[in-house]
């Protein structure tokens, strides 16, 4: 009711229906000051909170302050009664309002307000960090609201995890998935919340895995190398994958047969793309070539299909060469069949060996015993004399003749020629003191070799 005064008329009727009136009035006096709304609503800390004082007696407008104590931390009071903000710290709180009115006329009035504590909650985030296969994991859980202390308690973890009381989950995981469990909270208060969570277990971080670095040329025919896969440190699981052999033949020729890579060259059962395994806790393995083969070759060495655990790797470890280089002839046997004729004595040499340029060029032939026979009755018009012992013929058609066969470049290198050589105009009874053979390829010729007639 509004203070002040109120004139007003009174009418009063019988039942007969007759009327009286007489005019009245009333002074409605202001009431003392006074601050209604306390004790004001409950709060709870975290969450946003508004309520309001009011003045009441006294002269609008009013005006409100605290005047003892304080209001609980982050809350404000506004000069017109609201209280506003969001408290951050469970508690109850006793202050004291001061209202004022327009007059300067102030009074007293005690308030109280309760935080309640904020709700119990896990503020970890849900999933966990994954765990990683065989390797030490950790990680602690905190929780907020309610009254601490807090305790924890764990549904089914994942194998080889353990969950404490203070909130630690610690252990190895042993085995690849993902597992959801629920967390139990309880505070110092009784109140106790469920939060439901997961941890995935992923395969360990690999080492950094690559080929170590093989010799920049190797011998050919070499039974001593060998391939090498390591990793940057050992690994608590099989890593697995295969090397692959890339073989470009270097011989200069255009010849797809002779210029194909050779057989010989590869891993045992000739394989050029072995798997690998590098064992758990081992930091390499060791492949051995059975053979770096008898033909020119530049190799290229690159990993693939790698996995560990049953996962594949997105590693691409740099690709690694090594060569063969074209190399001199070599002669492994060497003699010679004499049939003596009519004409003279007929030579068939038989001469094994390697090129591993797949091509021969000439072969050079010194007969000691030769004195007094004409050279251009001696020999095939292929043959011609350096001198008055020595024949060169010239056999790129022989040897390439030879390596365009997809039987003969089965064996690399390797050759097994017949080249015929008539003596005419020498007596069948002659004697030949020695005969030397040498062979000739684009890159020199080979060690002289001493021919002796086959036996």
């Amino acid at each position: 009711m509004t203070a002040g005064g109120a004139q007003f008329q009174l009418l009063a009727a019988n039942s007969q229906g007759q009327q009286a009136a007489e005019a009245c009035s009333r002074i409605v006096e202001r009431g003392p000051l006074a601050v209604s709304g306390c004790p004001l609503p409950d709060g709870r800390a975290g969450i946003p909170y508004l309520a309001s004082v009011i003045g009441l007696g006294g002269s609008a407008p009013y005006f409100l302050s605290t005047a003892a104590g304080t209001l609980p931390a982050g809350l404000t009071l506004s000069a017109n009664g609201e209280i506003s903000g969001t408290p951050r710290d469970p508690g109850t709180y006793s202050f004291t309002l001061r209202l004022r009115d327009a007059t300067q006329a102030a009074t007293l009035q005690a308030c109280r307000l309760t935080v309640a504590p904020a709700e119990l909650r896990l503020t970890t985030p849900c999933p966990l960090p994954d765990g990683r296969a065989g390797e030490a994991y950790s990680t602690a859980l905190q929780a907020e609201g309610g009254t601490p202390p807090y305790q924890f308690s764990f549904g089914p973890l994942p194998d080889g995890l353990t969950g404490s009381p203070a909130g630690l989950i610690s252990g190895h995981p042993a085995l690849l998935g993902g597992r959801s469990f629920n967390i139990g909270i309880s505070d110092g208060a009784g109140r106790s919340a469920e939060n439901a969570c997961s941890i995935a277990v992923v395969n360990p971080q690999v080492p950094a895995i690559s080929l170590v670095d093989p010799p920049a040329t190797v011998p050919m025919a070499n039974t001593a190398t060998s391939i090498t896969v390591q990793l940057a440190s050992a690994y608590s699981a099989p890593v697995r994958g295969q090397v692959q052999l890339k073989i470009t033949p270097d011989t200069g020729g255009l010849d797809l047969i002779v210029n194909s890579p050779d057989p010989l060259l590869g891993f045992a059962g000739g394989q050029r793309t072995p798997i690998f395994t590098v064992p758990a806790g081992a930091t390499r393995v060791t492949l051995p070539l059975v053979s770096t083969g008898t033909v020119a070759s530049t190799i290229a060495l690159t990993l693939g299909n790698l996995e560990a655990s049953g996962a594949p790797l997105l590693q691409y470890p740099a690709t690694k060469f090594f060569r063969i280089a074209p190399a001199v002839p070599s002669m492994t046997s060497a003699c010679y069949v004499r049939t003596n004729t009519e004409q003279g004595i007929q030579l068939d040499f038989q001469v094994t060996g390697v090129s591993n340029t797949r091509a021969l060029t000439r072969a050079k032939v010194t007969i000691r015993g030769l004195a007094g026979v004409k050279p251009n009755l001696l020999v095939p018009r292929e043959f011609v004399f350096d001198g008055s012992d020595t024949l060169t013929a010239e056999i790129n058609g022989v040897a390439e003749a030879y390596f365009a066969s997809p039987a003969n470049v089965r064996t690399g290198g390797a050759f097994t020629l017949i080249l015929p050589v008539t003596l005419t105009q020498m007596a069948p009874s002659g004697k030949l003191e020695s005969v030397q053979f040498v062979l000739f390829n684009a890159v020199g010729g080979s060690a002289v070799r001493s021919v002796a007639e086959c036996q």
